[in-house]
């Protein structure tokens, strides 16, 4: 029977009861492959919106070292100039005169390369004096390592060891990230 010559009632038959059941009779069928097709499309679409992921990640988090990593202690700041602690970042083996030569090299290239208008008057900051090392810190390891990670152990330290840290630092890598995070624990 042709399309045209169906009346109105074959036509709704076909498309409420023959179609829904040649449909069924057919998925059954063919189940397997489409769900198999299915999976194929979903991990693809999850693999791009994974690569995509890991990039933008990978992007945010050398922009967030960049621009922010100053504040912590691991990073130049965002104008590439030397982190504040970071022209008394010396081995604590080191003589203190080779560090202050090491400081003033630093200083002089990266004075040399800014501009004459940017360029502002710098106050001179004593040498950290090397004194003798208390009978024990409270954070282990304290002279291996990075400002960040002494910042980290900081809220855990009572009022005296707090003390300690700062007399040390005070009197060998002068950091002032350490320094000023122990005074706003010791103030607070």
């Amino acid at each position: 029977m042709a399309d045209e010559d169906r009346t109105p009632l074959d036509r709704a038959l076909d498309t409420a009861l023959h179609l829904p059941v040649g449909l069924f009779l057919d998925a059954k069928d063919r189940l397997p492959e489409l769900t198999e097709k299915g999976r194929q499309h979903v991990d693809s679409q999850i693999k791009v919106a994974r690569t995509i992921g890991e990039f933008v990640v990978t992007i945010g988090t050398k922009e967030l070292v960049k621009r922010f990593g100053h504040l912590f202690g691991d990073a130049p700041g965002p104008d590439g100039a030397a982190r504040p602690d970071e022209a008394t970042d010396a081995p604590p083996d080191t003589d203190a005169s080779s560090a202050d030569a090491d400081a003033s090299a630093r200083e002089a290239s990266s004075s040399a390369a800014a501009p004459r208008a940017s360029r502002k008057p710098r106050a001179a900051t004593p040498a950290p004096t090397r004194s003798a090392r208390p009978a024990r810190l409270p954070i282990d390891g304290y002279d291996t390592l990075a400002a960040s990670q002494v910042i980290a152990r900081l809220d855990a330290l009572a009022p005296a060891e707090l003390e300690s840290v700062r007399a040390y630092e005070a009197s060998h890598r002068n950091r002032k990230t350490i320094l000023g995070r122990v005074a706003q624990l010791q103030r607070g």
